[in-house]
């Protein structure tokens, strides 16, 4: 077959045990496992491996194996036959009673492990992806080529995107195709440009020095398709120049602006002695350090090599900011200060709206993931590594040079894992010290020093080739994923200090005219309403970009335009909602092409705006004001309840051990330790059930906690549900309840503590993105049973006939398990029709549980029918202060022979809406912020019902009924009022679009 594609191509092969095609031909699992370290595998079920060429299979697998056999070359895909009742070597049979004669199944290629410190036991079976013909695959190729990550057609070619990937990868920008000017001739001494930018020794510039080839340089934006084609998808470093300067944030941050609105702002920052930030230095300097010593050094490439963090500094903006002057003017020496990588939603949120960020990105894919300050008195060195995102840095005050190297340069950048240590800055000397040395690495840095690099050791990175792009005042670098830099800061000579932000890129909704080849029918009703929306788009922020489609333009995965709603045709305008980061998925990635709504032929300006209001969640007028939704949504979210409005207790004042009240009320191990001098965490206000009107607008539309007194006691639920009725009605209904020994439901805990904690690793691509890798969430133990087992465990627990454990029956829905209950339930003196009901649930438990720190995504109402609760709230404002994030899940199990519970089942995935800490014994010296909360009590008691807004972070301790021994409560969840994205510390609350109607 003479194949015009077989030069790009990396073809199929096939795994065979004998030489002849005709032969006996099925895969060996074990065969298979080594295949599938470097190989995707697609295999055939037969029923016997017998002569593939008598078997009775179908076209399309029969054409998969014959390019497979015609075609020479790799693509790291094998095609073959595997017997279904084969076995891997730990006996697992392949077919786990799922499969059937005729399946294809395939084996993904096995990842590399990358974390050597600590990396995961080789695989005893591998679990296939299943392909059915009667489940209606496009094509069998298809699913191939999506599982398998490559690029063919039915005939063996190369596909239009596989074409298209290879255009792309071969026309890649390389520093070397414009410059021949090696690292070697031009950082033969410590300066690499002019003599400002001579580095630590500002007298030893050769005059004979190489000049380094510079950034392309634009004067004015390019448009989205340019800037896509041009340097996007050629991995291609560009600077915009002045574009910042019509920027607010330009002319308003002063220092004294700053000082002035975030003074008082807590925050940290960093501090080095010298200026470098993330250097490398010998590990032989820190022998007097503490060292925690690394579970494998063996496989890193430098292990006589640190990399040092600087010295992290705790304290108020203002503090910083007479440190960063003081070393301006000189009245402070020998250090350096830094203010780097700080998120600006979540420390300085009302610097945003300083920022033209839409009229920085030309397009529509560019998603923002981080938005940072980096502020510092201007003598910095950020060290030589690379950051895997899309970044665009703003340089607003001082300039910056930024010397980079391309990504295909990796293994002369010597890229490998770095054991990490961090310094300590002691106040009183002015003195750092070598502190600690950490049990963690880092991948990212270069361990060659670029200043004074050491080419006996490291003779490969004098042959790549640097490139020099120097940021001036008011221009933007953007830099493409995985490029090696090395970022210098010089000061503004005024302010004498350097300011610049780093956007992480963010889509904003997109309202966009379809044209044909650029021709517009402007006489249409319908061009005239949305010339006149582009127009108030481009006088006032509406947070909507507006502009023109061709309908001839493809995204860069080179599909069309298509709509959810419609076809699309010229003349139509197009509505793009925002592209959402997903907090939740850590594996999600941000999507190549849109799929927009077709707003229609709409005939005003008004009928428009009403449309991209409610498919943007914007609020604007046709005067580009705020309509009066608008100004009600800014007036509620500008009047949100705070506990430290009504209290100056801090939980680093309130929880300074395990006891915060009185004895009742001591967690975790039951001891008195309370002290005199705690002081009293201020309470919900109780009163009587109000009106709907009234709770809507005093508590609902304020996010504040409430209890209403005496609500229950005239529900059929609170006198007749007595563990005797609920034995009789549903004793021998199935029923799943939970089981701990010191009554913590969802407990922290160290990750060394599991069992198999060797056996189920997450990706380490996975674990970069969880701020605590170390702790894991610790579910209780799971039992199913029927509804007497548990309430017998129950009362052996409360008359003490059972000791060293807890049982729960908790949050089990009413509807799904128990449904004649509802009718017990008066729900319509509640919300009514405010809100939609979510969920119904039951808590049953010996009442002495605690349900740690944590919040949920609803509105709740907590109904005590039997003993009490006390509730530890914190309001939702403080979420970097709760750290919140992802955390590792792990499940309990409970041996009821040996009655002892077992720590085995570490589990793949995350919980992200708990606290990392206990606050009944918090660890300030690792979770700091959390002593600047304002926690509040809400003790709720029987017959009394807690209303908890959607995100207020909660604790629950329970107590049981004196005379009953249990704990019963119900509580409602309610489609929430106030929205964010979570696990996501910086994200605020907004008004949920679900109720837009009734601001």
């Amino acid at each position: 077959m003479n194949n015009p594609y077989k030069k790009w191509m990396v073809v199929l092969s096939v795994l065979f045990h004998c030489t002849g095609f005709g032969e006996a031909s099925c895969i060996g699992l074990d065969s298979l496992m080594q295949r599938a370290k470097s190989s995707c595998v697609v295999a055939h079920l037969t029923g016997e491996c017998i002569d593939p060429d008598e078997n009775d299979e179908f076209d399309e697998f029969l054409n998969l194996r014959n390019i497979s056999r015609t075609l020479s070359e790799d693509i790291g895909v094998f095609v073959g036959y595997i017997g279904i009742s084969e076995k891997w070597a730990d006996e697992t049979p392949i077919n786990n009673g799922e499969l059937d004669v005729g399946d294809v199944v395939l084996f993904k290629k096995m990842k590399k492990e990358t974390d050597f410190l600590d990396p995961s036991p080789q695989p005893t079976h591998l679990d296939p992806i299943v392909y059915k013909r009667k489940e209606g695959h496009k094509s069998l190729i298809d699913f191939v080529n999506i599982e398998c990550e490559i690029y063919i057609t039915e005939n063996g070619s190369l596909s239009e995107q596989g074409v298209h990937r290879e255009e792309i990868l071969r026309e890649r920008f390389h520093v070397k195709n414009i410059s021949n000017v090696k690292f070697k001739d031009a950082f033969h001494s410590y300066c690499f440009t002019e003599g400002e930018f001579c580095e630590v020794n500002r007298n030893n510039i050769y005059q004979d020095e190489e000049k380094l080839p510079e950034c392309e340089k634009l004067e004015s934006l390019p448009s989205k398709d340019e800037f896509f084609h041009k340097f996007v998808k050629k991995s291609k470093p560009v600077i915009f120049k002045s574009i910042l300067r019509d920027w607010p944030a330009f002319t308003k941050w002063s220092n004294a602006y700053l000082r002035e609105t975030f003074g008082q702002k807590h925050i940290q920052f960093q501090m080095s002695p010298n200026g470098d930030y993330e250097g490398v230095e010998p590990l032989s300097l820190w022998e007097n350090a503490i060292r925690d010593e690394l579970v494998n050094t063996d496989n890193l490439p430098f292990p006589d090599l640190v990399l040092v963090r600087p010295a992290p500094v705790n304290g108020t903006f203002s503090i910083f900011l007479d440190i960063i002057e003081g070393l301006s003017k000189g009245t402070l020496t020998n250090f350096s200060a830094y203010f780097q990588y700080s998120s600006i939603p979540e420390y300085l949120p009302e610097l945003e709206k300083d920022l033209r960020e839409d009229l920085l990105f030309p397009g529509l894919l560019i998603n923002r993931q981080e938005l940072n300050i980096w502020l510092s008195d201007g003598h910095t060195r950020g060290k030589l590594h690379f950051d895997d995102y899309e970044n665009f840095l703003c340089q607003i005050s001082g300039k910056k040079e930024v010397i980079m190297f391309d990504p295909n340069n990796n293994h002369q950048l010597y890229e490998g894992h770095l054991q990490e240590a961090t310094l300590n800055l002691n106040w009183t000397t002015k003195s750092f010290h070598r502190r600690h040395v950490n049990n963690v690495t880092n991948a990212v840095m270069s361990p060659v020093n670029m200043v004074k690099p050491d080419f006996s050791r490291f003779p490969l990175f004098g042959e790549t080739y640097p490139l020099n792009c120097t940021l001036e005042e008011g221009d933007v670098l953007y830099m493409p994923s995985f490029w090696w830099h090395e970022v210098q800061s010089f000061p503004n000579v005024t302010a004498r200090r350097n300011l610049a932000v780093n956007f992480w890129a963010r889509s904003t909704c997109v309202v966009a005219y379809v044209t044909d080849d650029c021709q517009i029918s402007e006489q249409t009703i319908g061009y005239i309403s949305f010339q006149n929306l582009r127009n108030l788009s481009l006088n006032h922020e509406l947070g909507v970009l507006v502009g023109f489609v061709d309908i001839k333009d493809s995204w860069p995965d080179k599909t069309m335009l298509t709509a959810t709603n419609g076809t699309v045709k010229n003349g139509d305008v197009l509505l793009f909602e925002k592209v959402q980061k997903d907090y939740i998925d850590l594996e999600a990635t941000i999507p190549e092409s849109l799929d927009p709504d077709v707003l229609g032929n709409t005939q005003t300006l008004e009928d428009l705006i009403e449309l991209v209001n409610r498919g943007c969640n914007t609020y604007f007028t046709a005067t580009g004001s705020l309509s009066r939704q608008g100004l009600h949504r800014e007036e509620i979210l500008g009047s949100m309840f705070h506990v430290k409005n009504i209290s100056n207790v801090q939980s680093k004042d309130a929880f300074l051990q395990k006891c915060f009240q009185d004895d009742q009320f001591c967690y975790a191990d039951g001891k008195s330790q309370t002290r005199a001098n705690i002081p009293k965490l201020p309470e919900c206000e109780k009163i009587d059930l109000p009106s709907k009107t009234d709770f809507f607008n005093n508590y609902l539309k304020k996010s504040k906690p409430v209890i209403f007194k005496n609500v229950l006691q005239n529900w059929p639920a609170f006198t007749k549900w007595s563990n005797e009725y609920l034995r009789e009605k549903y004793g021998q209904k199935i029923v799943k309840f939970q089981l701990t020994p010191h009554g913590e439901f969802e407990r922290i805990e160290h990750r060394n503590e599991w069992g198999n904690q060797n056996q189920i690793k997450l990706p380490k691509f996975l674990t970069d993105k969880m701020p605590f890798p170390d702790l894991v969430m610790a579910r209780p133990a799971a039992k199913v049973g029927n509804l007497s087992f548990f309430l017998d465990i129950l009362e052996g627990v409360s008359n003490g006939s059972i000791s060293n454990l807890s049982v729960y029956f908790e949050y089990a829905s009413i509807p799904e398990f128990l449904p004649e209950l509802e009718e017990d339930i008066r729900e319509d003196t509640l919300l009514g029709d405010i809100s939609k009901r979510d969920q119904l649930n039951i808590w049953l438990g010996d009442g002495q549980t605690v349900g740690k720190m944590h919040f949920d995504g609803s509105d709740n109402f907590l109904c005590q029918m039997r003993g009490k609760k006390q509730v530890i709230l914190i309001d939702p404002h403080s979420n970097h202060q709760l750290y919140e994030g992802h955390i590792q899940e792990a499940t309990m199990s409970y041996n009821f022979s040996s009655h002892s519970f077992e720590r085995q089942h570490l589990l793949d995935e995350t919980v992200y809406v708990w606290t990392p800490f206990d606050i009944s014994n918090p660890d300030y010296s690792r979770f700091p912020l959390f002593g600047e909360t304002y926690p509040m009590n809400c003790t709720v008691e029987e017959g009394e019902v807690l209303f908890i807004p959607s995100f207020w972070w909660h604790e629950v301790k329970s107590f049981p009924n004196v005379t009953e021994g249990r704990n019963l409560a119900i509580n409602f969840w309610y489609e929430p009022f106030f929205e964010r994205n979570y696990p996501c510390p910086e994200c605020q609350l907004d008004i949920n679009p679900t109720y837009r109607d009734m601001l």
